[in-house]
């Protein structure tokens, strides 16, 4: 029996929305406070969209780069939930696979300056998240 994938957003009639698949991380430190990026106020899980041709692995590694500028070395699939989103540049069905990683080591590369990486707490990122479907994967696929 395939599992029902979890829909978040409100889907607005007579709107398109384009499937936009992207990969994010749940990682957690020792005190179990989750890594996430601030952008203008709001919260997110490291990741983001995926390149053509890129694979999920392939596009969590560039992404935990370029947002925290760091490596892991491995990852174990948790599970996917999907949110549909008005953005300046369309409208979304964003297509969210979640990974449990581990930090390793830094990368050779420079964060994005636009992204302020953060370690918090789970109740401060479910005050601050930008995606309901993220707040979902922490409390309900991480544990």
């Amino acid at each position: 029996m395939k599992k029902e994938i979890p829909q978040f957003g409100k889907k607005e009639q007579g709107v398109k929305y384009i499937p936009r698949p992207g990969v994010y991380a749940i990682i957690t430190d020792s005190k179990g406070n989750l890594a996430v990026v601030e952008v203008k106020g709001k919260y997110f899980l490291l990741g983001g969209g995926l390149d053509h041709g890129e694979s999920e692995e392939e596009g969590l590694r560039r992404e935990i780069a370029e947002e925290a500028g760091k490596k892991f070395s491995s990852s174990s699939f948790l599970g996917r939930a999907n949110e549909y989103v008005d953005a300046p540049d369309g409208h979304f069905n964003k297509i969210m696979s979640f990974y449990k990683i581990e930090f390793i080591e830094n990368a050779d590369t420079n964060p994005d300056p636009t992204h302020t990486f953060r370690w918090v707490t789970k109740d401060e990122f479910r005050s601050r998240a930008r995606h309901e479907a993220q707040v979902f994967a922490v409390e309900n696929l991480s544990n």
